[in-house]
């Protein structure tokens, strides 16, 4: 009786959590403040970069500046 009572919690929790997930991928990123009103670098910070990459492939990203970002695939 307490396994069938923990899978059928287990289920009901499951279900409500996948109800939630999202499938779009094209769901804008919200503009947010990277700064405070008082933070001393807030005129050296440079703008958001945004990357798309595959879980499933090794990927390299290079920013405008030259930052170099290495990711090995199935590190996601």
């Amino acid at each position: 009786m307490t396994i069938r009572f923990h899978s059928f919690c287990f289920l009901i929790a499951a279900c409500i959590f996948l109800s939630n997930c999202k499938t779009s991928h094209n769901t804008p990123i919200p503009n947010t403040q990277k700064t405070s009103l008082n933070d001393p670098f807030k005129e050296t910070i440079v703008p958001s970069q945004f990357f798309e990459i595959k879980g499933n492939e090794n990927n390299v990203l290079e920013g405008e500046q030259g930052t170099v970002m290495v990711f090995r695939k199935v590190v996601f």
